[in-house]
């Protein structure tokens, strides 16, 4: 696990007697970052000292998990529709949206091109490009 992010509240209490409690209450703002980590881990630690000077400590944790989607959208259009002779030039818009909310990454995209010959009018072959 790596601490993204580190935020620090102090509070000062100037006496606690016995079976007495102080509460504090703070939020924290998520980061994209906690997003793609999958959870935020906050500690609280308490110290002081005992009427003899000795120190007195203790510490709890809450874990909260992230609710993680990854997700892509991927969009594909041809201009023109339609072609007629050899030279026509088919440009390609491929647009990719990441749809979750994670960020995604070592992504590769592979578009096919499909090239149809005719032999002789009866066999076809089919040959594929794949660029990555």
């Amino acid at each position: 696990m790596i601490n993204r992010n580190l935020f620090l509240w102090l509070y000062s209490i100037a006496s606690l007697g016995v079976g007495a409690s102080e509460s504090f209450t703070e939020s924290y703002t998520i980061t994209q970052a906690d997003l793609d980590a999958g959870s935020v881990l906050n500690t609280a630690t308490a110290s002081g000292n005992d009427p003899d000077d000795n120190p007195v400590q203790d510490s709890d944790e809450a874990t909260v998990e992230a609710e993680r989607q990854a997700s892509l959208s991927v969009d594909k259009s041809a201009s023109p529709l339609t072609y007629d002779a050899a030279g026509d030039v088919i440009t390609y818009t491929i647009t990719v949206t990441n749809t979750g909310n994670v960020s995604v990454i070592l992504m590769c995209m592979f578009v096919y091109i499909y090239t149809i010959v005719l032999h002789n009018n009866h066999d076809m072959y089919v040959a594929i490009y794949v660029l990555c």
